[in-house]
């Protein structure tokens, strides 16, 4: 989507928050001066709300040219760097720009939060030679390149336990019938003679 686009409608969507928000202050002045209208008539001498009261003619259009330019700008940041893609995206991102730009504003910055936590300074540092001063107060390098030592290689799966029972322990059929157990009826192979 190419960046003017993407301005036109970041600014549109800025632009309808603000009057989203002059509208409902004009609903607020209209329900206001019902309720007075629909009051008892004891208040003879008041006057209605004013729409002054509800609407600065100075400020609220000043917040809308600021919800406008705020619009255009996130449709454009979030455009340009791949976050959103389509018409009605660039609009949604215009329209809810301040609230965009205030969670953005909650998260660490991306430095912060990639780096490291600093490393102390170790006590022989400090205290080598009294004219190595700037050494001694210097954050340690970054070590880059391969280690010396090869990866520890990892362990070799252990096969888990076979669940099934090990039949190789169990006594085989016997070949006695005298090792039969008492009052098993066992049925008679070929050329023996039958018991009873």
């Amino acid at each position: 989507m190419d960046v003017p686009l993407l301005i036109l409608l970041g600014a549109s969507g800025g632009a309808l928050r603000g009057l989203v928000d002059i509208y409902n202050r004009v609903l607020e002045w209209q329900t206001d001066r019902r309720s007075f209208r629909q009051a008892p008539a004891d208040r003879q001498g008041a006057e209605p709300p004013r729409l002054g009261q509800y609407f600065d003619p100075v400020a609220d259009p000043i917040a809308t040219g600021i919800h406008t330019a705020l619009g255009a700008g996130v449709a454009v940041l979030f455009g340009t760097t791949g976050q959103i893609s389509g018409a009605y995206a660039a609009f949604v991102v215009g329209v809810s720009a301040p609230a965009l730009l205030a969670q953005l504003g909650r998260f660490q910055a991306v430095g912060n939060a990639v780096a490291p936590a600093p490393q102390p300074v170790a006590a022989e540092a400090t205290a080598a030679e009294p004219g190595s001063e700037v050494a001694a107060h210097a954050p340690p390098a970054p070590q880059v390149g391969l280690s010396p030592e090869p990866p520890a290689q990892p362990e070799p799966l252990q096969q888990p336990a076979d669940p099934r029972p090990d039949h190789s322990l169990r006594r085989s059929a016997p070949v006695n019938p005298s090792e039969e157990a008492p009052g098993r009826y066992r049925r008679p192979v070929a050329g023996e003679e039958e018991t009873a």
